[in-house]
């Protein structure tokens, strides 16, 4: 499916321990233990928890790209601190990964021997037109939502035939967050009306659904900040 919304709180459970069966799961040391000291003593700050929350959307994400792209390709992810996409896939052995994030700190992520991390805007990363196999944004598009920004720039990053594989937050029904801020930004919960314009504004920026949209929920399975909510996954192909 190129939309999926999560349904049950069942199905985060079972993602997380098909994670953790292959050693892929969200990890407060990604690295190893030593490489985690480092990283305190480097940024004086704790390492983020694990957020295994984020474990449907991360299993979904990394089985895709595994099935559809070879361990050479060029994935770039956006909002990569404290990411877990970055170091599962350098787990499973790919090797031209590239992460960028506002956030200094985002230079001591995991694996820097395979990834490349980079300190910018991800709305204007600067980095080289058609230079990306496979775009992930997980839970990131919704913080500072700037739609048609954020597809041209995926768009023009993404070979024809490449991936944005994005996931965030979502409830058919609109859910008001006038006035909240996380991370420092804006914060909208995508309704579905909201959902079908993202994708219809993409295809604007050649960047299509490759298959079924389901834009039902069943369960709000999340709740942060007072809402309720849960999350949707979305595949859209450049053209």
């Amino acid at each position: 499916m190129s939309l999926v919304i999560l349904k049950s709180r069942a199905e985060m459970e079972s993602a997380s321990r098909s994670l953790r069966s292959r050693g892929l799961g969200p990890s407060r040391f990604p690295d190893g233990y030593a490489r985690g000291v480092a990283y305190v003593i480097r940024t004086r700050s704790r390492l983020p928890p694990p957020e295994w929350r984020k474990a449907w959307d991360l299993e979904k994400t990394i089985s895709l790209i595994e099935s559809a792209v070879p361990q050479d390709a060029t994935v770039l992810d956006l909002g990569a601190f404290n990411s877990a996409v970055i170091p599962a896939l350098a787990r499973l052995g790919y090797t031209n990964i590239v992460g960028i994030d506002l956030d200094p700190r985002v230079r001591c992520g995991a694996r820097r021997d395979v990834v490349r991390y980079v300190v910018a805007d991800f709305h204007e990363t600067g980095l080289i037109d058609g230079s990306c196999d496979v775009v992930t944004a997980m839970s990131t598009i919704e913080h500072g939502w700037q739609g048609n920004r954020l597809l041209s720039e995926v768009s023009r990053l993404l070979r024809p035939g490449g991936l944005f594989i994005a996931s965030t937050d979502y409830w058919p029904d609109k859910i008001d967050t006038s006035g909240v801020m996380a991370f420092g930004l804006p914060w909208i919960i995508f309704s579905e009306q909201e959902m079908r314009g993202l994708i219809a504004a993409a295809a604007t920026h050649n960047l299509l659904p490759a298959g079924v949209l389901d834009f039902s929920a069943v369960e709000p399975v999340i709740s942060w900040s007072g809402r309720t909510y849960t999350f949707a996954h979305l595949v859209l192909k450049r053209v």
